[in-house]
């Protein structure tokens, strides 16, 4: 597996997660992201248990590989992990966020 391969098929998943749960990267703690584990994992802080993750995004079933999101990988989890933290990076930067200027504010004295 190489580092390209592995941000591949995390973008495939985090595209997915795009469409089912807007806004899902917010609820990531990168700080405790761990592929390794059930609960540190994507799927399980998104939604508890892994295997209840996987379950709800059975309809986009054919555009993900679940393994990807949850500890269920057996190999380069420290790809996958830093694959998700740089897709976790791209939808919470604060470039994501447009900032809009105030309306004109007419200030008389």
């Amino acid at each position: 597996m190489t580092p390209e391969k592995a941000t591949q098929r995390v973008t495939r998943a985090a595209t997915v997660l795009d469409r089912v749960l807007p806004g899902w990267a917010a609820f990531i703690n990168v700080k405790t992201l761990d592929m390794e584990t059930a609960d540190r994992c994507i799927c399980g802080q998104l939604w508890l248990w892994s295997s209840t993750g996987i379950i709800q995004t059975a309809r986009d079933w054919h555009a993900i590989e679940p393994a990807v999101m949850s500890h269920a990988l057996f190999e380069n989890l420290d790809l996958f992990t830093e694959a998700w933290l740089l897709a976790i990076a791209d939808r919470t930067a604060p470039a994501a966020f447009p900032i809009t200027k105030p309306a004109a504010v007419m200030v008389t004295t």
